[in-house]
């Protein structure tokens, strides 16, 4: 005789399943909203160390959060001041001359390719040159379609700055609103692992600041040097793109090599090295002094949270995964030591 089975769903069961379904509808909805929230806190877990050093100070919180904001801005504006005049002249001799030196490029490739065809080299040496030429274009076209992106998108930054401003002032508010939705009992060790998570952001923002800088210097340094054209762009580029872990350096290598490629094969290649030198000379002496504080996560995890970052809020969004991540590590490192601790106690 066939028995069968009867599973029985609680109504309290049924409503769970559809206010977890509402739940997540309704976050596709506000994604955005969500998204930029996320980023505000990001800021201003950023800016805490600073805003904590003041209070320490006898400075009041409110008044210690303007003034770093306003000093922030006062560097923001004096160091875009000092950098554009020169940068937008840069910029407008590249867009003048790049037309003009990418023929040439074109020129030299079909020249090759006819050299190598007469040397009995055959279709295979077309199919390569067109797939760089190919590449090189989608290269270009791709990246001033991110940077006119990337500003397009002025006036979410605006809010982001409002929100983080709101988030500063408003610290302590939080956490008593945070008391309120976490149980007692566990009270201290979630509110300790946020203020865990802020320092370690903050740590990495500061190094950040620090690595780009840097950067940016040598790489301006070395370019004028070596008798580059458009070496404060690249570098401004160099500098701007290091915020970008792992392939970061590597992209802004490319714009560099090809632009010197169009004057001087010789100069590029010398280019190339020296990114590869820069490259080296940060991973072994600037980021083990500069980020000693802020725990490294595996690069693997790097790339793969700027992928979901990217995905979910594009440019913005790959620039903001690293910090969440490191956020997460915090939390997840404190779970899974907990985890371990009960298993060995139980064992």
């Amino acid at each position: 005789m066939q028995q069968t089975t009867v599973i029985e769903i609680s109504v309290k069961s049924i409503i769970r399943i559809v206010a977890v379904i509402l739940g997540i509808i309704l976050i596709w909805m506000v994604s955005d909203i969500l998204f930029s929230i996320a980023v505000a806190l990001i800021v201003a877990s950023a800016i805490e160390p600073w805003v904590g050093k003041l209070q320490t100070k006898g400075v009041p919180r409110s008044i210690s959060v303007l003034l770093t904001y306003l000093v922030a801005l006062g560097v923001a504006v004096l160091a875009i001041g000092s950098i554009i005049p020169p940068l937008a002249s840069e910029v407008s001799q590249l867009v003048k001359d790049f037309p003009e030196k990418y023929k040439g490029f074109i020129d030299f490739f079909a020249s090759l390719k006819t050299f190598l065809e007469n040397k009995g080299f055959g279709a295979n040496v077309e199919n390569i040159l067109q797939g760089a030429e190919t590449g090189l274009s989608d290269l270009t076209g791709g990246f001033f379609k991110a940077v006119s992106g990337f500003f397009g998108g002025l006036f979410g930054v605006l809010v982001v700055i409002v929100l983080a401003f709101y988030f500063s002032t408003s610290e302590e508010a939080i956490k008593k609103l945070l008391r309120h939705v976490i149980p007692p009992d566990s009270q201290d060790r979630w509110l300790g692992l946020i203020d865990k998570a802020q320092e370690r952001i903050g740590w990495w923002f500061k190094g950040q600041l620090i690595l780009s800088l840097a950067i940016f210097i040598l790489t301006f340094v070395f370019l004028k040097i070596l008798g580059v054209k458009y070496a404060l762009a690249l570098a401004f580029l160099a500098g701007l793109l290091e915020i970008v872990p792992v392939i970061g350096p590597i992209i802004s290598a490319i714009p560099a090599v090809f632009l010197t490629l169009l004057y001087s094969p010789f100069k590029a290649l010398l280019v190339l090295i020296l990114f590869i030198l820069i490259q080296q000379f940060e991973n072994h002496v600037l980021v083990p002094k500069v980020m000693q504080k802020s725990v490294g996560l595996h690069p693997i995890i790097v790339i793969v949270a700027m992928l979901v970052g990217a995905k979910l809020g594009g440019i913005t969004g790959a620039l903001v995964a690293l910090p969440v991540a490191t956020a997460a590590d915090v939390f997840l490192t404190d779970i899974y030591s907990r985890a371990k601790e009960k298993s060995n106690a139980g064992g």
